[in-house]
């Protein structure tokens, strides 16, 4: 069973991550500039992120364990 765990450290790992915000007051700024238009934000704001991680070298640390496991 300990050994199934160490091998595997080598597989990617794969992380799902979603946040969602909700600002109930945004600060503007009262500056008038020429030629440039100020689009207000919205109050909620939505984040998807999709993270993998890959081991590539560990100096056979994970072989060494699993040897001694």
């Amino acid at each position: 069973m300990e050994i199934e765990a160490l091998t595997k450290a080598k597989l990617p790992k794969i992380d799902l991550n979603l946040q969602a915000t909700y600002q109930s007051d945004l600060t503007s700024l009262l500056i008038s500039l020429p030629n440039i238009t100020v689009n207000r934000p919205n109050k909620e704001q939505y984040r998807a992120t999709l993270d993998v991680n890959q081991l590539i070298y560990n100096g056979g640390l994970t072989d060494a364990n699993a040897k001694i496991e």
